[in-house]
């Protein structure tokens, strides 16, 4: 009985340590490459220099109610970071992150992303974060509009979901 302990202890840090290594550290050079893939970009560099924080979201055209006012600001839920190489951020309260690719028209390709494990004791209404992690996993492309950056993508079942994210 002690070694099957044992061993869960041993797994759990294993997987504890996995799970939080990704993440955690911003490469700003990475950052720079990102900045440089439209005159667009440029122009909106404040957008690649820090996490961007969810402001709304919209299920085929229409308002799915998530305000970031009525997030607990403290906490940081539901950013997003790109870097040349990887997407990265918070979502409710789990770190994510996941290696994409970006091209000079904002086309994105994400691959699977990790996360860690903590338990969720406050979610925000109309958005749960296993939600906001498919929204990411399947963003298709990105784009600014109005200062903001905008990603696009879909639900599980298909429908179009527009992300808005500002500094």
């Amino acid at each position: 009985m002690r070694n099957i302990v044992f061993c869960f202890l041993i797994a759990g840090l294993i997987m504890s340590c996995t799970s939080t290594s990704g993440g955690t550290s911003r490469d700003t050079s990475d950052n720079a490459a990102v900045k440089n893939d439209t005159s667009e970009n440029q122009n909106n560099a404040h957008l690649w220099a820090a996490p961007l924080k969810l402001i709304e979201v919209y299920i085929n055209g229409t308002d799915a109610q998530y305000r970031r006012s009525a997030v607990i600001e403290s906490n940081g839920f539901f950013t997003v970071q790109f870097t040349a190489s990887a997407v990265v951020g918070k979502g409710a309260p789990n770190s994510y992150s996941g290696p994409c690719t970006i091209n000079k028209d904002g086309v994105i390709s994400i691959m699977p992303m990790r996360s860690t494990l903590m338990a969720s004791f406050i979610e925000p209404e109309n958005l749960k974060e296993h939600e906001f992690y498919i929204y990411v996993q399947n963003t298709y492309k990105r784009a600014i509009v109005n200062n903001r950056m905008e990603l696009y993508s879909k639900t599980e079942d298909g429908r179009d979901v527009r992300l808005v994210f500002e500094p």
